[in-house]
């Protein structure tokens, strides 16, 4: 794993993790960019690649200019 994806794994599992303890529900529209950013506690760049990894496996959707948490996902 190259060192852009060990950042961009990080929060793409920790957002997981996330979703199976309920704080992300079905349906719900995301944080901002720059929200999940300070969120994570890593750079806005980061977030963006996690979050074309994340809509890439179905978890999340986007919906004009925000992200939403896809309605079939399955939380804990």
């Amino acid at each position: 794993m190259d060192k852009m994806q060990r950042p961009r794994q990080k929060v793409v599992d920790m957002f997981k993790n996330k979703i199976a303890g309920g704080t992300y529900l079905p349906g719900q529209r995301l944080p901002t960019l720059l929200e999940l950013a300070a969120e994570f506690d890593v750079s806005r760049g980061t977030v963006c690649n996690a979050l074309e990894q994340l809509i890439a496996e179905g978890i999340v959707v986007k919906n004009g200019s925000s992200n939403v948490l896809s309605e079939s996902i399955k939380t804990s």
